[in-house]
C-alpha cells in the first residue's frame, strides 16, 4: 500500500492517467490541447487545499492565543459567537449587529 504514496507510485499513477487518456480519445491532440486546463484545475485544486488547512491551522492557533490573553471574557465571547460561519438567526450577536446597520 506504501507504494502509491512514493514518488514511483505517483509517477506511474500519472503515467497510467495519461496513458488512459490516450487509449480513452485514440488521438493525441485531445490530450495536448486538454493537458493544459487539467493540469491548472489540479494545481488550483492543490493550492486551495493548502491555503484551507493552512487558514484552520491559523485560525485555531489564533483562538488559543486569544483565550490566554483575554481568559474567560474570549470564553464567553466563543460561546456565543460561530467559528466561521456566522449564523444569522433571531437572537443571534451577528443578528442583532445587522440590524443596527440597516
Amino acid at each position: 500500500m506504501r507504494f502509491w504514496y512514493s514518488r514511483n507510485g505517483a509517477a506511474l499513477t500519472g503515467f497510467l492517467a495519461v496513458a488512459s487518456y490516450f487509449l480513452w480519445t485514440e488521438h493525441s491532440a485531445h490530450v495536448v490541447a486538454y493537458l493544459p486546463w487539467i493540469l491548472v484545475a489540479g494545481f488550483m485544486l492543490i493550492m486551495f487545499s493548502i491555503l484551507l488547512v493552512m487558514y484552520l491551522c491559523l485560525s485555531l492557533t489564533e483562538e488559543r492565543e486569544t483565550e490566554a490573553l483575554f481568559g474567560e471574557r474570549y470564553k464567553r465571547y466563543a460561546g456565543t459567537t460561530p467559528r466561521f460561519i456566522p449564523a444569522f438567526r433571531p437572537g443571534s450577536r451577528c443578528s442583532k449587529h445587522g440590524s443596527e446597520l440597516g
